[in-house]
């Protein structure tokens, strides 16, 4: 596993990235406008794709609690609501560096803004895909926040890998 993250992390510094360890990637300017747009018109792709599976779907169970069909008392979804808040937090001031951090968060806010649509106009979200071997229904979104998490956790790992190699390599230069 290592050597995997080792050896991605070799291919993201053999394309040009230029990332230092202040967290920001240098581009110009109006390729950073144009990055952006694509970036927002994925995110609109992907809440339009989650919608649009709801819609056609036959199945309308609104779920008022949470992922995966969890109801939550109103003290532990108080709790999980400051987590949230926290993790937006951390994406507002710590940008991803690597593609698959960038990916990872429109991913998870596209899904949870999905979501958010669904509370504000059902009261609850619409679950409609039964997953094979578990007792609930769920939907894209859920699945998008799911793969949007675990991007942000592979930039993290990535960070980590990058400081760590920049550290070991600045102490042998002295």
């Amino acid at each position: 596993m290592v050597d995997q993250i080792n050896h991605f992390c070799q291919l993201l510094l053999e394309k040009n990235l230029e990332i230092d360890l202040g967290r920001n990637v240098k581009n110009s300017s109006s390729d950073n406008f144009s990055k952006q747009v694509l970036w927002i018109l994925l995110s609109i792709f992907i809440i339009f794709a989650d919608q649009f599976s709801k819609y056609l779907s036959p199945v309308k169970e609104i779920n008022s609690g949470v992922s995966f069909g969890v109801n939550l008392p109103f003290t532990l979804f108080i709790i999980v609501f400051f987590f949230v808040a926290t993790i937006l937090f951390l994406l507002k001031f710590y940008p991803p560096t690597a593609f698959i951090g960038k990916l990872g968060r429109v991913f998870f806010l596209a899904g949870a803004f999905s979501n958010l649509l669904d509370r504000l106009f059902f009261t609850g979200v619409r679950d409609w895909l039964q997953l094979p071997f578990f007792n609930f229904t769920n939907n894209f979104a859920d699945i998008f926040i799911i793969i949007g998490f675990l991007g942000i956790i592979g930039d993290e790992i990535i960070n980590l890998y990058l400081v760590k190699k920049s550290n070991t390599q600045s102490k042998g230069h002295k």
